[in-house]
């Protein structure tokens, strides 16, 4: 097992792709305060699923998945997600 994580974020139908994906870097880097250092992703890969497009959260800091993670389930971050805790494994937990 490779032990990376894997998130997915959902993305809202009838909007424009490019203009959610900004909202959505945009709400992720909201989650963190305006003095702290930003942590550094890429939101990638447009995938659909069951009739549901995501997009991938790429980054090293593995903290970040967990922190949306428990963002989204103290409803600080307010997008359904897809959660992996290993990659390879792919045993998606739907969170929202």
């Amino acid at each position: 097992m490779s032990g990376i994580p894997d998130t997915l974020i959902k993305i809202r139908s009838g909007v424009s792709e490019v203009e959610e994906i900004s909202q959505i870097e945009q709400d992720i880097l909201s989650l963190y305060p305006a003095a702290s250092a930003r942590r550094h992703f890429r939101l990638t890969d447009v995938l659909e699923l069951d009739g549901r497009k995501f997009v991938r959260l790429t980054t090293m800091a593995g903290s970040l998945h967990l922190w949306l993670r428990r963002s989204v389930r103290l409803k600080v971050f307010r997008r359904p997600i897809l959660s992996a805790r290993d990659k390879d494994v792919g045993q998606y937990e739907y969170l929202s």
